[in-house]
């Protein structure tokens, strides 16, 4: 005779089919709150992010109150024993090294040796990763892709780098980073808050931006299509001025945002959906659509074109 407690359990189990309803339940609450969960992530991303570029913004501002003048987007004069012209414009610091100080890296700042070229720099700093670099909607500062793989190379024939002289040099890894400074409309511009070239190391001043701070970028999202970080001429390292490429972009006409994470080109983009984040002159942050118009994009980088800005945000 079966007890009163052995016939409550067998009346107050699942069967196999109520079992099967609640799993599917749980599995369709779980699809509908997963997107809202993606959602949250993304949105707590992008704010990262565009503190990252507040502080990259306060940084720059900082800087160029003791300067007078926005950090130079690389330098160009470096190894000055060196009998060679060709070789003294080659691999000096870029922006992100001038900024080192004003982002709580002291040390690291003060580890960089600027009489040398970046190849020639301790591993250890020239590999310095800063978490303010990188944007966390594509990659952390503890994500797999944090060095160089290519475009760093000591490249000149018979260097230290190309030890048998066959053409073939050394990549000298550095640390990356997903933003950039702004270079102008086109890679050969000289109307940006930074200078592609420039032989006297000297960056632009506020002086020079007639557009009004507020109407011109000073830095913003760098585009990496996906399947190469890491790689020269997208993501060589950020302190490496002799592939200034990797740490600067353009934004115009020839240069429109990137619509996709596969777009091809060298122009500004981000991981985030639909849109791209960056900091002004001024310091103030704005999120600019992928379709925004190249043309409008083109005033924005553009210190002194003198033209009216149409509204765009």
């Amino acid at each position: 005779m079966r007890s009163p407690l052995s016939r409550f359990r067998s009346l107050s189990g699942f069967t196999l089919i109520e079992l099967l309803v609640v799993m599917a339940i749980i599995s369709i609450l779980i699809s509908l709150l997963l997107p809202a969960v993606q959602k949250a992530r993304e949105a707590a991303n992008r704010t990262s992010c565009a503190n990252n570029l507040k502080q990259l913004g306060l940084a720059v501002l900082n800087f160029e109150s003791g300067a007078r003048c926005l950090p130079p987007a690389r330098i160009m004069r470096v190894n000055k024993d060196n009998d060679d012209d060709d070789f003294k414009s080659r691999g000096g610091a870029t922006w992100a090294v001038y900024l080192l100080p004003y982002l709580e890296q002291e040390n690291a700042f003060q580890s960089w040796n600027f009489n040398r070229w970046y190849h020639y720099q301790n591993p250890l700093v020239r590999q310095f990763n800063v978490p303010g670099f990188f944007c966390p909607s594509r990659r952390s500062a503890n994500s797999d892709t944090l060095y160089s793989v290519s475009g760093d190379p000591l490249a000149f024939p018979g260097g230290s780098g190309d030890d048998d002289g066959d053409g073939h040099w050394e990549q000298i890894p550095g640390a990356l980073g997903d933003y950039a400074c702004n270079m102008g409309s086109s890679s050969l511009s000289t109307k940006g808050a930074f200078r592609l070239n420039n032989p006297y190391d000297k960056g632009v001043r506020l002086s020079k931006i007639t557009d009004g701070t507020s109407n011109t970028i000073l830095i913003g999202e760098k585009h990496v299509p996906i399947d190469y970080w890491g790689q020269g001429g997208w993501d060589c390292s950020i302190y490496d001025g002799d592939s200034p490429g990797c740490s600067g972009r353009a934004g115009g006409p020839g240069h429109p945002l990137a619509q996709s994470l596969r777009d091809m080109g060298w122009k500004f983009g981000s991981a985030h959906p639909s849109s791209c984040n960056f900091v002004f002159v001024d310091g103030s942050v704005h999120s600019l659509y992928v379709a925004t118009s190249p043309a409008i994009l083109g005033l924005l980088t553009n210190i002194s074109d003198g033209q009216s800005l149409p509204p765009y945000d």
